[in-house]
């Protein structure tokens, strides 16, 4: 996990600021009266929802980023349904792989409606807008994958980490997904939007 001070300027590019308005939205979309956001970042998307009168509490295990509680995602600290939406974005990549399902177990167990999660998807795209079509991403022919950084155990879609089994594991934790795509401002992360069915 990255230090206080590596979220500045260079960390929020255009792109992440894209994928902050999807995470906005996203959870707006659910009309939660509280959120839990694990993973604070730069707190960026926590304020925001805050500004929009919606109760947000932040978790980390990093205490330098003062999160509004100090905790492992793998055990959070906290009762079965205590927050309507739960989220954690580009969080769990930063974990091995192996602790995925008990991450998502996690969420799920702490979650009252909806879990929403992004994850860094490794293969790389190319994004066309079109007048009739719309919004395209395609794959590109020769383009693979792009490395994994040292900051992340694992990404999406480079081998054994392919979408299906993604999306088998979330289900397996009590969830219903409702949808997940890519990005199309930027295409390195995709978001999962999985309704709490336990």
């Amino acid at each position: 996990m990255q230090n206080k001070k590596l979220y500045g300027h260079v960390y929020d590019s255009k792109e992440r600021f894209a994928s902050y308005w999807y995470q906005i939205h996203e959870i707006i979309q659910t009309q939660p009266e509280n959120v839990l956001d694990v993973g604070v970042g730069n707190k960026f998307v926590a304020e925001y929802l805050t500004k929009l009168d919606v109760v947000t509490t932040t978790l980390d295990f990093d205490e330098s980023l003062e999160p509004d509680i100090v905790g492992d995602v793998r055990e959070i600290p906290l009762a079965n349904d205590s927050y309507d939406t739960v989220c954690a974005f580009q969080v769990l990549e930063h974990l091995p792989f192996e602790d995925f399902p008990k991450c998502v177990a996690e969420l799920s167990r702490v979650a009252k409606k909806y879990v929403l999660i992004s994850l860094p998807h490794g293969r790389i795209y190319s994004r066309f807008r079109l007048p009739i079509c719309g919004d395209l991403l395609l794959p590109k022919p020769f383009g693979g994958w792009r490395p994994v950084p040292p900051e992340h155990e694992w990404e999406m879609d480079n081998p054994g980490f392919e979408l299906k089994k993604v999306m088998a594991i979330l289900e397996n934790a009590g969830t219903r997904i409702e949808k997940t795509y890519r990005i199309f401002e930027n295409p390195y992360h995709r978001m999962f939007v999985a309704k709490v069915v336990k």
